[in-house]
């Protein structure tokens, strides 16, 4: 369900007016994550580490209110709950992408998740549906390849109608613990460093399950 807002008599009203004039109104920020127990978690489950730490950052995602505001023409609209957009990668290099329920279960997830995502590692499914439904969702993309200390993500033609993108690369050992790069893109009208920080804590506490 989707709640029009109020923006005359609403909390970030000053903010959202404000960087609703800027061209570019996204925010970046690339953080390294501790994995080490969400990695050896997800062996011992033998599920496919992607599968639950995407699992791990949309339930966090939507604990924060503020990643759940989208901007839909001149109307800002806070959705109940947000779905998981992700592309999957295929054996030529390409991908499909597929749409995935938020599910607060990990095991409900899974048993859903995982014969759409076989589904789109055959190569079916579109590269880049049309979403003709409600911005209900976050888009999280897996780089596994290589780390990265920061990430550059295409702008759309109307960047002020973006839905935040989540970048995870690729784990490495440090000092007997295992990290990985994340990069947030936010709308900064909806999102600030507060509650970056407040989504980052909830993702940990989740990896740490």
């Amino acid at each position: 369900m989707r709640q029009v807002i109020d923006i005359e008599n609403w909390k970030r009203k000053e903010e959202f007016l404000f960087f609703r004039t800027f061209q570019n109104p996204m925010v970046s920020v690339t953080v390294e994550v501790d994995c080490t127990l969400a990695y050896q978690r997800a062996k011992e489950l033998g599920v496919p580490f992607s599968l639950y730490y995407m699992h791990a950052a949309l339930v966090a995602a939507n604990r924060i209110e503020e990643l759940r505001y989208r901007q839909e023409g001149e109307e800002v609209v806070l959705y109940d709950r947000v779905n998981l957009f992700t592309p999957i990668s295929i054996a030529d290099g390409s991908y499909r992408s597929v749409l995935l329920p938020l599910e607060d279960d990990l095991d409900v997830f899974l048993e859903k998740a995982l014969p759409v995502v076989e589904r789109a590692k055959r190569g079916e499914g579109q590269a880049h549906e049309e979403k003709d439904h409600n911005r209900d969702f976050i888009l999280i993309s897996v780089n596994p390849w290589y780390r990265f200390t920061s990430v550059q993500v295409g702008i759309p033609q109307v960047p002020h109608e973006n839905i935040p993108i989540f970048t995870f690369g690729k784990v490495t050992e440090e000092y007997g613990k295992r990290v990985m790069p994340v990069a947030l893109s936010v709308n900064h009208g909806f999102v600030s460093g507060f509650q970056i920080g407040c989504f980052l804590k909830e993702f940990q506490q989740m990896l740490d399950r």
